[in-house]
């Protein structure tokens, strides 16, 4: 079990602690699951740069170096944007109610099923269910970063994790899984929850 201090922040050895306010927005009051990315960049060192910058307010909870090391960037008191607009999980499972089933075949038939208004709706709609019903969004997951590049412009294909960031992601989510009360069906690869190449965090085990 990791220890998780009254701020929200883990409390162990292997853990740089490196607060980036730039990326931290607003209380997180629910943890329901973990969601695991690729950054597409080269080095934590460049990461940790851009997500100071603030420029885009993207980021996450917690990343890892290639070396494996460790660092958390924001409280899990705080919310992260690191997920983006969630999918549709009972319009992918094929399981929706009649009503939410109605009002998506009609969503794609006249937005093409590809546009950012496609998604913003469909995003929407889904933050009126509650987890496990909808996927893990902003609201309710923390993000984990594998500093890793893509090796297309899609993100179909990323590179592999090193083996010292696969130990490293292993022992985190045993922690995380123990301290945050979850299961390992709480946790997700970020293209099965959002619009995500399918390559990103493809080869992430734990």
């Amino acid at each position: 079990m990791l220890r998780i201090d009254n701020d929200g922040v883990i409390r162990d050895a292997r853990i740089k602690v490196e607060l980036i306010p730039q990326i931290s927005h607003g209380p997180l009051t629910l943890i329901d699951a973990i969601v695991v990315h690729q950054t597409d960049s080269s080095t934590a060192k460049g990461t940790l740069a851009g997500y100071r910058t603030g420029a885009k307010g993207t980021g996450a909870h917690l990343l890892i170096d290639k070396d494996g090391t460790l660092y958390q960037t924001v409280s899990f008191h705080q919310k992260c944007w690191h997920v983006g607009p969630i999918l549709s999980r009972c319009y992918q499972k094929h399981s929706c109610v009649p009503k939410d089933e109605e009002y998506y075949h009609s969503l794609t038939k006249s937005t093409g099923g590809i546009n950012g208004s496609y998604a913003r709706a469909m995003d929407k709609r889904e933050e009126t269910k509650k987890y496990p019903d909808r996927y893990p969004s902003n609201s309710d997951s923390i993000g984990i970063e594998i500093v890793g590049r893509s090796l297309d412009n899609f993100g179909n294909h990323f590179e592999s994790p090193t083996t010292q960031q696969q130990q490293s992601l292993h022992w985190l989510i045993e922690g995380l899984l123990d301290s945050l009360h979850l299961q390992r069906t709480d946790i997700y690869r970020h293209p099965q929850i959002s619009r995500k190449g399918a390559g990103e965090a493809a080869d992430a085990t734990w």
